[in-house]
């Protein structure tokens, strides 16, 4: 029960930080999404050089065959690359937020399947939800857009609607499993006072 409870709180987080970057992508769709990037590189040449100082502070006689050395200067590249490409970028990024909403998507394709199978009469609002969150996100990952405000402003409905959708769905399965739960319960008081 706690894993459930776990797993409950870790989608709702993040069902609101979708909310949120969807918000924030419909107010300033060209300055979040160079943003975005900019942020991606400075992680990445982080994480390089924090890979490039373990590498030269270990002792590799002892422990070799890691490759944090090429992995670090690997990333410093990466972030180099996206400093100076920030328009290459800005481009690939529907195609990750698409491929991100279709997994939430089928996440909640597989909710659906799970109310079906507990015999939970609200099963259908979610398997919509699914079918239409996939569709978003491969819509999202073909890329029809000319323009890249129209593009990010619809990623950020995607992201709200993504976001919005994963707490309905956690919340049926919540309210679904706790019903099981409490009839499981009930029987098993029953089968002691019998």
């Amino acid at each position: 029960m706690k894993t459930l409870k776990k797993i409950k709180w870790n989608v709702i987080i993040s069902s609101v930080i979708y909310v949120a970057l969807g918000v924030i992508l419909l107010l300033w769709p060209e300055e979040m999404a160079k943003n975005i990037c900019y942020v991606i590189g400075v992680i990445a040449i982080a994480v390089g050089i924090v890979n490039l100082i373990d590498y030269i502070r270990k002792d590799y006689s002892v422990d070799s065959y890691r490759y944090n050395l090429v992995y670090g200067l690997v990333c410093i590249l990466f972030g180099v690359f996206v400093f100076v490409k920030v328009d290459t970028v800005v481009s690939i990024i529907p195609f990750l937020l698409g491929f991100a909403v279709t997994i939430s998507g089928l996440l909640k394709f597989q909710n659906a399947v799970d109310l079906v199978r507990m015999k939970y009469s609200g099963w259908g609002i979610v398997m919509i939800v699914s079918v239409l969150n996939i569709a978003f996100g491969i819509v999202l990952i073909m890329n029809p857009f000319t323009s890249a405000m129209v593009l990010f402003i619809c990623i950020g409905i995607g992201m709200i609607y993504s976001g919005v959708s994963d707490l309905i769905a956690t919340i049926m399965l919540s309210r679904s499993i706790k019903s099981v739960g409490r009839e499981l319960q009930k029987a098993n008081e029953d089968d002691v006072v019998n």
